[in-house]
Order: C-alpha cells, then sequence, then structure tokens
C-alpha cells in the first residue's frame, strides 16, 4: 500500500487515528452531539402532542397528569375518606384504611371502586402501602387516556423518546468503544478515552432524564388547571373549600399539602405527604397511545375526559 493510500485510509478512517488525534476528535464530537442532543430532547415529545378540544375535569386523569400514580392513589384516599367511605386509622407506625359501614354511591371512578372494594374485603382494613397495588388496574386506562389526547405520553413512549434524543451521543459512544478495543488489541493506552466514555454515559443520562414528562399541550392544561383551582380557593371561604369537587382537584393538581386546612384531614395529612404508594402499574403501562379514539365523556362523576379504544395494554411498574 503506497503512502498515499494509507494516508487516506487514516483520513476517512477515524479508528485508524493516533491515540492524541482521535482524542481530540472525541471531545470535540461530544460538544457538539452535547448540543445536538439537547435540541433534540427539548423537541422529544413534539410527535406526541396533540391539541385537545375539550376541557379535562376528570380529578383522576387531573391527578396523573400532575404527578402520576403517586397522586392517583393520594386522590383515591381524599376522595373516599371525604365521602366518608372510609376512615384512616394510625395505630403507632402502621396506617390502615378501614371501609365504613356508609352505603357505597354508584357515582364512584374506577380508582375509588378499586380500593374501596380492596379495604371492604378486609375487616381490618388494608395497609396505606398496600393502596397502590389496589388502584393499579385503573392507571393503565387513567395514562392511555392522557397520552391519547396528547398530553402525556405513556412511560414506554417517553423511553423511546428519549433514546432517540440521545441517539447523537450513543453513536459516538459506540465509536469510542471500537476505538477501545482496537487501541487494546495494539496494546496503546486508552486510559483517557475510558474516561471520556464514563463522561459520555453521564452525558446521555442526563439528556434522556431532561426529556419531559408532559407534552407542550399538557404543560399548557396543567397551568390553567392551577390557575383556576388557585381562583376558585380564594373564592372560597369555608374550612373544607366548598365541597369534595374543589377538594379533589386541590389534591389532584397540589397534592395532601392542600388538606391541612381541612380538620378532617390535620392530623393525617403529614402522613399522606410522605406515604410512598407504590402503585403497581402506575405510568408504565406497556400501552402506546397510537389508538384510534379521541377526547370525549369519561365516568365517575359524568365529566369530560378523553376516552381510548386501546386493549391488549400490558402491565409494569411505575
Amino acid at each position: 500500500m503506497t503512502a498515499s493510500a494509507r494516508l487516506l485510509l487514516a483520513v476517512t478512517s477515524p479508528l485508524d487515528w493516533r491515540g492524541p488525534d482521535f482524542l481530540l476528535f472525541y471531545v470535540i464530537a461530544l460538544i457538539a452531539a452535547g448540543i445536538w442532543c439537547n435540541r433534540r430532547a427539548s423537541r422529544a415529545l413534539d410527535r406526541f402532542n396533540r391539541r385537545m378540544d375539550e376541557p379535562l375535569v376528570d380529578p383522576f386523569e387531573i391527578a396523573f397528569l400532575s404527578a402520576g400514580a403517586g397522586r392517583v392513589v393520594q386522590l383515591a384516599i381524599t376522595r373516599l375518606i371525604h365521602s366518608g367511605l372510609l376512615e384512616w386509622v394510625s395505630s403507632g407506625t402502621k396506617s390502615t384504611l378501614v371501609a365504613t359501614t356508609k352505603s357505597t354511591p354508584g357515582d364512584l371512578y374506577p380508582a375509588e371502586e378499586m380500593l374501596l372494594e380492596r379495604a371492604k374485603a378486609h375487616h381490618k382494613g388494608i395497609p396505606v402501602s398496600e393502596a397502590g397495588k389496589a388502584v393499579a388496574p385503573a392507571m393503565r386506562s387513567i395514562e392511555v387516556s392522557l397520552a391519547t389526547c396528547g398530553l402525556r405520553p405513556t412511560a414506554e413512549e417517553r423511553r423511546g423518546a428519549s433514546l432517540g434524543a440521545v441517539l447523537p451521543l450513543l453513536a459516538l459512544f459506540v465509536l469510542g468503544v471500537v476505538k477501545v478495543v482496537i487501541g487494546v488489541g495494539r496494546e496503546k493506552p486508552v486510559m483517557f478515552l475510558i474516561i471520556l466514555l464514563f463522561v459520555t454515559i453521564f452525558v446521555m443520562m442526563m439528556f434522556a432524564a431532561s426529556v419531559k414528562r408532559l407534552t407542550a399541550s399538557g404543560e399548557a392544561l396543567l397551568a390553567d388547571l392551577r390557575t383556576r383551582n388557585e381562583i376558585e380557593r380564594d373564592k372560597v371561604k369555608t374550612p373544607d373549600y366548598g365541597g369534595l369537587p374543589l377538594v379533589s382537584d386541590s389534591v389532584a393538581l397540589y397534592g395532601p399539602a392542600t388538606l391541612a386546612a381541612i380538620p378532617l384531614f390535620l392530623p393525617i395529612h403529614r402522613d399522606m405527604e410522605k406515604m410512598q404508594a407504590k402503585a403497581a402499574t402506575g405510568s408504565n403501562t406497556g400501552c402506546s397511545s397510537g389508538c384510534s379514539s379521541g377526547c370525549g365523556t369519561s365516568g365517575g362523576d359524568g365529566g369530560s375526559g378523553c376516552g381510548s379504544g386501546c386493549g391488549g395494554c400490558g402491565g409494569g411498574g411505575d
């Protein structure tokens, strides 16, 4: 092979470059790929974004939109206690949810029904830590409903979007690994390159985690709901915010901290904030929002929400 041929090969193949030259190339490429990935991460959810024509009033969809599966569990507990269907019983470090003898109304949301049925099935109630498992089946339909309406992708879709956002860095990482293998085979020092590979992994994780949970429509809707909720709470002077609807929306949007002003929840609102609600499905149901369905009316209190025609959704973990 002539000298010109070897030179051409060296120019066209970074894997054959000398160590210092490749390290310089890698650092420059890492910076460029980082800038590219930052842009990709900021736009990763654009393809899931859709305009929602109808208002979102289902409190459980609002809760999931606001803070995921844990907030749905907290909301179900709050609504059932406020309605007198459940009691929070604390005994030392153990807290249980006990069903009362009050007759069950017919307008409960699925999450409420599931939690109440689980509590009724146990005479002594169920530990608060098991509330997430009780409402887990309801999480799947809520998550897919929000994804269908273009407000929040499913966990599976968000992971795919995160992976797509870091593809340039992933390609650079693979190139670096191949160069390390070649360097080791040629008995060349590769420690600096290995350090850069770890830096690349960290940057990839950072950009993957930066992909938002909500689409632009979801963020705009959530901001509008919170503004409306604050206005409504300012108008009400009663200790319980005027009844279940406003209490429900307040917890859905802000969590149990809003219960501090209500005498019924004063002894337990801090426990509700601290509880680790481990919903069995949470936001990861393995479902896709690519379903032929739109936003329509939902059950429960008769409010409007996003409907979904998806089937065959598998369970997952939050």
